[in-house]
């Protein structure tokens, strides 16, 4: 398990001169590995258009053998996903502090920092973390954009238009 008790909640990636060595994995049981004997797209492809039933079995199977999957055929417009992977990068790529105002901290699973599955492994990931209830949208990333704005509402529109399109598959 990492020790991320006494990690700091929050990262300055882009102020770091190198790589600390609490992120450094060194040991291959430490993350999952691909056999080279593996075909070359090896992460399971769910497609939505093959019937509920179906799908929702190749889900599950997926989680269970790899913790993850590619979802195709759900008819969310490309555009949109676009639209809403810009707004996170550019989220993302605020200042340290700003985000900081956002923090997970007291046991929130809601916020900006060490992702929640980090406990799960032995070294830090080099990745941010922003975990947020659909509901809370607004409320949420008005901790980002304390004065609102149009960047503020961009994004929540963004994000809101996104999670609609979602609650249909």
């Amino acid at each position: 398990m990492a020790s991320i008790e006494n990690a700091a909640t929050t990262f300055d990636f882009l102020a770091v001169k190198c790589v600390p060595e609490s992120y450094v994995w060194t040991e291959q049981k430490d993350y999952p590995v691909v056999p080279e004997s593996a075909r070359h797209d090896v992460v399971p492809v769910i497609d939505m258009a093959d019937g509920t039933d179906s799908a929702i079995a190749a889900v599950e199977r997926a989680v269970e053998e790899w913790g993850g999957f590619l979802l195709v055929g759900h008819n969310v417009p490309i555009e949109l996903l676009v639209r809403v992977e810009e707004q996170i990068k550019c989220l993302l790529a605020r200042p340290a502090p700003e985000k900081e105002r956002a923090a997970r901290s007291g046991g929130f699973k809601n916020g900006y920092g060490v992702p929640p599955y980090a406990p799960y492994f032995s070294k830090l990931m080099w990745s941010e973390g922003y975990t947020f209830s659909a509901a809370d949208v607004r409320s949420e990333f008005r901790r980002i954009w304390p004065n609102d704005g149009n960047e503020y509402m961009h994004f929540c529109y963004e994000l809101v238009y996104y999670i609609h399109a979602y609650r249909y598959l």
